[in-house]
C-alpha cells in the first residue's frame, strides 16, 4: 500500500525529501504528504501542521482513513512552533507564498525550532525570489531546483539544508536587487538549468512590471527589470 495520491506538485516535494526518521509538513491542509510519506516508507514518522481547525480535522481523517495513527501526529501550529527542535529531520513547505515561507522560517531560526542538518523543501505559489534569495544566504546549502506544471501553473520546487548559520537577512525588498534571486539555475552556477518555460514565466512577469512602471522617474526597480528581461531572452535566444 503506497497511501493515498498525491497530486503531481507534492509528488514531486515528496520525492525531493531524503529517506527521513520524521517529515514535517506545514500548512498541511489535508494531510496527504505526510500520510504518503509514512505508508510508502518514506518516513518512519510524520507531523502535519496546520494553522486551522478545518484543515486540521481532514489532515486527521486522512490519517485515520490510511491507519497511520501511530505515525502521523496532526498539530494546530503556526509554521515549526509546533515542534521540539531537531523533531523533524526534513520539513516540507509548498501551496503558500515565498514571503510568508521566509517569514515562517526566520521565525524557526530565531526561535531555535530549526537545527542544523535539517533538510527543506519548498514550494512556493508566488514570490519565487524571496525563496531562492534565503536558500542563497549562508544559512542554506542549495541542493536542487525544479519545476511542475499543474493546473496551468508553473511551480519551484526548492531543496535545500540548513547549515545552522543565522546569516540575519531581512526577507523585506532590501537585497533583492540582484538579477539571480529571479532567474535561478543557469544564471546562479548551479548545474543543469530549468525548463525554459520557467524563464519564459519569469520574462512575462518582468515584462508586465516593467510596463507598469513606465512614465515613472527610472529606479533599481526598473533597472532590475530590464536586467531579467535581457538575460530571459538571451538564454531563450
Amino acid at each position: 500500500m503506497e497511501g493515498p495520491e498525491l497530486s503531481h506538485r507534492l509528488n514531486k516535494v515528496l520525492s525531493l525529501c531524503p529517506k527521513s526518521k520524521c517529515i514535517a509538513d506545514i500548512g498541511t491542509d489535508h494531510g496527504l504528504l505526510p500520510v504518503r510519506a509514512v505508508v510508502s516508507g518514506k518516513a518512519q514518522s510524520a507531523v502535519g501542521c496546520d494553522l486551522r481547525k478545518g484543515p486540521l480535522d481532514r489532515c486527521r481523517a486522512n490519517i485515520e482513513a490510511y491507519g497511520a495513527g501511530d505515525k502521523v501526529d496532526a498539530r494546530l501550529a503556526y509554521g515549526l512552533d509546533g515542534l521540539e527542535p531537531g523533531e523533524a529531520d526534513t520539513v516540507t513547505i509548498a501551496g503558500m507564498g515565498g514571503m510568508l515561507i521566509c517569514e515562517i522560517i526566520s521565525k524557526a531560526i530565531e526561535s531555535g525550532k530549526l537545527t542544523a542538518g535539517t533538510r527543506l523543501v519548498f514550494c512556493p505559489n508566488t514570490h519565487d525570489e524571496y525563496v531562492r534569495r534565503m536558500v542563497c544566504s549562508r544559512s542554506f546549502i542549495l541542493r536542487r531546483e525544479c519545476t511542475v506544471r499543474e493546473d496551468g501553473m508553473i511551480y519551484l520546487i526548492v531543496s535545500c539544508v540548513y547549515t545552522g548559520e543565522n546569516s540575519a537577512y531581512s526577507f523585506v525588498n532590501d537585497g533583492l536587487k540582484e538579477p539571480e534571486f529571479f532567474i535561478p539555475g543557469h544564471f546562479t552556477g548551479v548545474s543543469g538549468a530549468l525548463p525554459k518555460y520557467y524563464y519564459r514565466k519569469v520574462l512575462q512577469r518582468a515584462s508586465k512590471r516593467l510596463q507598469g512602471l513606465s512614465g515613472k522617474v527610472d529606479n533599481y526597480e526598473t533597472g532590475l527589470m530590464r536586467d531579467i528581461i535581457g538575460k530571459c531572452e538571451s538564454f531563450l535566444n
